[in-house]
């Protein structure tokens, strides 16, 4: 069974944390959902970029963890750099990002490599937008199943751009 009551606050942790979004405010620009979807493999995915003046010569936009959490998975494709993240009943995928900064294992102990909200996993890749995948653990049938990530990104923190002034005051999505 589904956790519908968690999910209408913040899926992805018990203590009462924001999630970030997993793009910065850029440049008097909010990151917004510019597409939506579902894969051929019953994958719900939105696509989250800046609607707004060509940021194409603006490389090095960071990605950030939404949570805390462990690497789950990390992979190249032909489009890009993918990474999942485990929260524990939940996870989070990020999709189309190079310069990824993370791995699946760390390299002395064989442990998940641990990340923490704000965290930053990756660069986005350009031309493109980030592809942003929710999925919850359903215990009673053992699987992970996808969840519409867009009504949960709009309580979520954003973070200010890195290369702005001010980088500790979070921007209230």
């Amino acid at each position: 069974m589904l956790e519908t009551d968690a999910m209408n606050t913040n899926p992805l942790d018990r203590r009462g944390n924001r999630a970030v979004w997993p793009l910065p405010h850029q440049v008097g620009l909010n990151p917004t959902v510019l597409g939506r979807g579902v894969t051929d493999a019953e994958r719900l995915v939105v696509e989250l970029g800046y609607d707004g003046p060509d940021l194409r010569r603006r490389s090095f936009v960071p990605v950030f963890a939404v949570q805390d959490g462990t690497i789950a998975h990390v992979e190249e494709t032909g489009g890009g750099s993918a990474i999942t993240l485990d929260h524990g009943r939940w996870f989070t995928h990020y999709s189309v990002l190079e310069h990824v900064f993370v791995t699946k294992r760390g390299h002395a102990t064989g442990r998940r490599e641990r990340v923490r909200a704000g965290d930053i996993l990756g660069y986005l890749r350009w031309p493109g937008h980030l592809r942003f995948e929710l999925w919850q653990f359903d215990a009673d049938d053992e699987q992970l199943v996808p969840v519409d990530p867009e009504p949960h990104l709009q309580g979520w923190l954003m973070l200010p751009d890195l290369e702005q002034p001010s980088r500790t005051r979070a921007i209230a999505a």
